[in-house]
């Protein structure tokens, strides 16, 4: 006798922004050591894993973020998913927030 199998399918809400590093800088060298300056000192209160290789990926129980420098453009790329939008707003806003202390007066593009 066969049993059937049930898959759960997860459903998410998800953003992808990217961030301009440095119109002056073509190689977006800046980007780099932002997202170095970044992974070395913020920190990212009730994050279950902080990832620093290739970028910071910092991982919560309903989601992630990722920000990390692009190796082709001038651009630091930013990608979140959650759960739902709640879980969402509350990942963006914890990168929101260690991005305005290390850029002050930037506009963020999410």
């Amino acid at each position: 006798m066969t049993r059937p199998l049930f898959v759960k399918l997860l459903f998410t809400v998800a953003l992808s922004a990217a961030l301009m590093a440095d119109a002056n800088h073509p190689t977006g060298t800046r980007g780099l050591l932002l997202i170095d300056k970044l992974a070395a000192t913020a920190t990212f209160p009730g994050a279950v894993d902080v990832i620093r290789i290739d970028g910071l990926r910092v991982e919560y129980p309903d989601g992630f973020g990722l920000a990390r420098a692009s190796n082709t453009t001038p651009v630091i790329v930013l990608r979140f998913e959650a759960d739902d939008a709640a879980a969402l707003a509350r990942i963006q806003g914890e990168f929101r927030r260690v991005l305005s202390q290390a850029m002050p007066g930037r506009p963020l593009p999410f």
